[in-house]
């Protein structure tokens, strides 16, 4: 409990402690109270403060919910982040676990950008690099950062990448991928190659990059493929997890 930690510390720590029973779901003061084991009284001094500085607010009276000036630090703090720097662990661990090449990529408009490359242990050529670029709707985790997106916007990005010869079928295609939070390269961008991609989310749970792991189709038969899709999803939402995204 707040009450027993040390003395020196015993203020700030209240005070994170009422701030993360707020985000736990605590609203009134008396379900803060119960979730901080302070007294009622304490309880609102804390509170009260907190709402001054906008940590909190309370636009019902007394129930309280997370204020402005927590949103403004979040985003503060992802915006600091190295996304690159932050995955790149979770992705050679990816690539040995895999025993293939895994990339890094964000959208920017119609393509995706690769941020990172971590080279598979087995002799495949995978026509990629840092900083290339390629269409969305020719690669795994292309599709992938798509997984969110609306038919409108879909529409929009099939004509962005100079339209396709079957684009109902791609539609289709898309929405199983979107009940299934994965993506796969079947031969789309290269005939020979396959690939598995998942989202990476951030605070707000919005695709801010995504992962994919590639290889030959010779490494990568269909029951393979089955068989990655959970590890790829996995290694995404550790990603995701730690640029601070909490699945609800």
């Amino acid at each position: 409990m707040a009450e027993d930690r040390p003395q020196k510390s015993q203020t700030l720590v209240r005070g994170l402690d009422v701030i993360d029973a707020v985000a736990q779901g605590a609203t009134s003061l008396a379900d803060i109270a119960r979730a901080t084991g302070m007294t009622y009284s304490t309880t609102h001094r804390f509170a009260a403060v907190l709402a001054e500085r906008g940590y909190l607010r309370a636009p019902r009276g007394r129930e309280y919910e997370l204020g402005p000036k927590l949103i403004e630090l979040g985003f503060q703090a992802y915006g600091e982040m190295d996304i690159v720097r932050i995955a790149h662990p979770y992705l050679t661990a990816l690539a040995e676990e895999g025993g293939a090449t895994v990339h890094l990529g964000m959208r920017s408009g119609a393509e995706v950008v690769y941020l990172d490359k971590i080279q598979g242990n087995r002799p495949v050529e995978i026509n990629s690099r840092i900083g290339g670029r390629r269409p969305l709707t020719r690669t795994g985790i292309g599709m992938a950062l798509l997984l969110d997106s609306e038919a409108g916007e879909l529409d929009e990005v099939i004509a962005g990448n100079g339209g396709m010869a079957a684009p109902a079928a791609f539609r289709a295609r898309m929405e199983e991928y979107r009940e299934g939070g994965y993506a796969l390269d079947l031969g789309d961008d290269s005939p020979a190659i396959r690939c598995v991609a998942a989202p990476v989310r951030d605070p707000l749970g919005r695709i801010a990059a995504a992962i994919s792991l590639s290889s030959a189709l010779t490494y990568m038969p269909e029951e393979r493929i089955r068989e990655l899709i959970p590890v790829v999803k996995a290694a995404a939402e550790r990603i995701s997890r730690a640029i601070g995204y909490a699945a609800r």
